[in-house]
């Protein structure tokens, strides 16, 4: 899996709209939102590290897991393989990182 077609598949309109973190997703206690550009990248990673660590982890695998059922009722192999990959991955592996780093930049607008 690449990140290109993970964040293709996480465009369709199955995920656009609900594969999404919100603001309390998002919060790192003692820390605020990037101001500025510089900051930002190393906002993200600090951001995807804690929420790797959190809890909110086992949810997102639990959606892929459906969403791996859903795509293979619909007959979508690749999108299902990609889905059950992640559903099985630990949160701290590069795979699973990649999805939570997307699913930041995405809620970031």
């Amino acid at each position: 899996m690449t990140e290109s077609s993970l964040r293709s598949l996480l465009m369709r309109s199955e995920y656009e709209d609900t594969w999404i973190l919100d603001a309390a997703d998002l919060e790192i206690p003692g820390e605020t939102e990037p101001h500025s550009e510089t900051s930002e990248p190393a906002w993200v990673e600090s951001v995807v590290e804690h929420f790797c660590r959190s809890p909110k982890c086992a949810q997102i695998a639990a959606m892929a897991q459906h969403m791996s059922k859903w795509h293979a009722w619909k007959g979508e192999s690749e999108f299902s393989a990609m889905m059950s990959t992640l559903a099985a991955a630990a949160p701290t592996s590069p795979t699973f990182t990649m999805l939570i780093r997307i699913m930041v930049e995405h809620s970031q607008g």
